[in-house]
């Protein structure tokens, strides 16, 4: 049973909410397109009664009935959040006390809309978590919180993380959503420009260029002179011109790219721009 009839998935807007949640607590697959068509409309209805049942379903011995009380709870009155005591709570209770991966990712994700000092000791909590599903949405929600030390030493250890997918979220988190700038943040962002994974490498790269450490300046032409040129090096260089660190070896492997590289043809002529010799001169 899905939410909707396959051939008119709009079906479910003429039910009541109440009609719409059990639908959704039927569905085999809540992560289908209909499925989370309708925990959005649930969501900007912030209905009092669809509050209680998904407080409600957040002590479901089904764990897929847990994690979609925790989904609605998450943007609960989006885009201003309604009852916003009530579903924070109890996503924090929910954080300190769930055993199932699905669910606390779910419950760690729903922190990635609502910055939330009380939640960060929670979420520190499982930064080591044994599940790298968890760790990311973890990581991701710690994106979202205040620079503190803690969280800041948090997303530094996670740049550090056995997964892949971790460690990029971190990398992006501590060097581009983060502000901070100490020698420590860039000796990290620095070990990861030779990370073995491409993503996390380009991240590392624009955290630094941010920073205008020219430590980076080397990583980055040798990044541009790759056989595959991602768009976070292209980027890095334009911020590093932007700075006023380019030099023509950098303008020159921009210019090498235009013949061929098609991605983003705007920030490759952005970055070029910025960065050809004696174009920051007055």
């Amino acid at each position: 049973m899905r939410v909707s009839d396959k051939d008119n998935p709009s079906d479910y807007q003429a039910c009541s909410s109440a009609e719409q949640f059990e639908l959704l607590l039927a569905a085999p697959d809540r992560n289908d397109d209909d499925s989370w068509d309708v925990i959005h409309l649930l969501q900007n209805r912030a209905e009092r009664e669809i509050l209680d049942r998904s407080l409600e379903v957040l002590s479901h011995s089904d764990p897929a009935k847990r994690a979609l009380g925790a989904d609605l709870l998450a943007q609960f009155g989006n885009p201003e959040r309604a009852f916003p005591e009530q579903s924070l709570s109890a996503l924090r209770r929910l954080l300190a006390t769930e055993r199932e991966p699905g669910v606390l990712d779910c419950a760690a994700t729903a922190f990635v809309h609502n910055n939330d000092p009380e939640a960060v000791p929670l979420l520190l909590a499982l930064r080591k978590h044994a599940w790298p599903i968890v760790r990311l949405a973890v990581v991701q929600a710690l994106g979202s919180q205040d620079e503190t030390p803690e969280v800041v030493a948090a997303l530094a250890e996670l740049c550090r993380d056995p997964a892949p997918d971790v460690r990029d979220w971190a990398t992006f988190a501590l060097g581009s959503l983060m502000e901070v700038d100490t020698p420590e943040v860039r000796e990290v962002l620095l070990a990861r420009a030779e990370d073995t994974d491409s993503e996390t490498r380009g991240e590392a790269l624009v955290g630094l260029a941010d920073r205008g450490d020219q430590r980076v300046l080397e990583y980055v032409i040798d990044a541009l002179e790759d056989e595959e040129v991602g768009t976070l090096a292209v980027e890095a260089a334009w911020k590093l011109g932007m700075a006023g660190y380019a030099d023509s070896e950098l303008w020159s492997a921009l210019v090498d790219l235009t013949s061929w590289w098609d991605v983003d043809v705007d920030l490759l002529t952005r970055a070029t721009k910025s960065c050809e010799p004696g174009a920051g001169e007055q």
